[in-house]
């Protein structure tokens, strides 16, 4: 005789547990697809789960408003989010919360609560290179101090605010404080070079303005690589321009990060700008074939780059008016080193 087994209530727990996970499981896969019928699939599998009460499929759907606001979070999801935001303790769902009410706009939140908050997780958190989305690419959490660093800058930007009110004050040393910390705690290549830029926090040319600037120069940031190129042409004797330049391999790394700029630029104005001054550093110490060369250089690397079409013949042509003549000097501006590099640094 079969007997019917009702479940117990830490059987329903356990059970109702699982399920919301499968639903988590089931949804995140679904979102790998960003578009379309699986897409769908995985915001209603995640939404159910949220309904369930998991946290993850709740931080999961506002993650997904974050990357497109039309997805707006369901009610539920976002109150799990707001509560646990308030409490305090999780600052990667604080940094959430605060960028959904941002993007939302909402007026019901004043701005120096969504400072505090974001305060909070930058207190509460440290540097973490983990992927905390799951799904590459898809869903990145802000770190907290950029996040902070945003709304300090809003401040500052807010002609409303007086320049000797409290909030003013206390929005100066919050950037300087976290743009610091993203620079030397975050490696981040934007904060590096900012930080490196401000007279208040380092000296130009100094081994920790280089280092912050090395950082930014080899994560992609074009006008790091183009300062650190001039750094590294002051060291070695390329500039000011007086003929003797060191030209060994080691000597000429400040060509090959001019270079570099050039290329990470993109730009058809900017790479012509930046080849033209490798041209004119070596025609100014005496080598002027290989200028000339770097002409040539500059003209396939142009061909290139992510400007229009219109641009990258009229710049083109620009480097290629200075092959044709580079023998005699040309009228005009920007026909010398010291133009486009700008006043030299003294290095030790």
């Amino acid at each position: 005789m079969w007997k019917i087994h009702l479940p117990n209530e830490s059987e329903e727990t356990a059970s109702t547990s699982v399920q919301r996970k499968l639903y988590y499981i089931s949804g995140k896969h679904c979102l790998v697809h960003q578009e379309g019928l699986y897409f769908r699939e995985g915001l209603l599998q995640l939404a159910i789960g949220a309904e369930l009460g998991d946290l993850d499929c709740a931080i999961l759907l506002c993650r997904v408003e974050t990357r497109n606001p039309l997805e707006e979070a369901p009610t539920t999801a976002f109150n799990m989010i707001k509560d646990l935001a308030y409490a305090g303790t999780n600052w990667e769902v604080i940094v959430l919360y605060v960028e959904i009410l941002r993007q939302r706009k909402t007026a019901t939140v004043q701005r120096a609560e969504l400072f505090a908050l974001a305060a909070r997780a930058f207190e509460i958190t440290e540097p973490d290179d983990r992927d905390l989305a799951g799904i590459p690419g898809m869903y990145v959490t802000t770190p907290p101090w950029k996040l902070l660093n945003q709304i300090a800058d809003e401040i500052l930007d807010d002609p409303s605010v007086p320049k000797n009110s409290e909030d003013y004050q206390l929005a100066v040393e919050t950037w300087d404080k976290t743009i610091k910390a993203g620079a030397l705690q975050y490696r981040d290549p934007e904060a590096c070079e900012i930080c490196a830029n401000q007279l208040a926090f380092v000296t130009p040319h100094s081994d920790v303005w280089l280092n912050l600037m090395t950082k930014a120069a080899m994560n992609g940031r074009d006008d790091a690589a183009f300062w650190v190129g001039k750094y590294w042409l002051e060291k070695y004797n390329w500039y000011p321009c007086r003929g003797e330049p060191d030209t060994t391999a080691q000597g000429s790394i400040g060509i090959d990060w001019i270079e570099v700029s050039a290329v990470l630029n993109g730009e058809a104005q900017t790479m012509a700008e930046r080849f033209l001054t490798l041209a004119f550093v070596h025609r100014e110490n005496g080598l002027r074939q290989r200028g000339k060369d770097w002409l040539e250089v500059g003209q396939l690397h142009i061909q290139s780059s992510t400007s229009n079409e219109q641009e990258i013949q009229r710049h083109t042509k620009y480097l290629e008016s200075f092959v044709r003549n580079w023998d005699r000097e040309l009228k005009g501006v920007g026909n010398s080193a010291a133009e486009l590099l700008g006043a030299p640094v003294k290095t030790s």
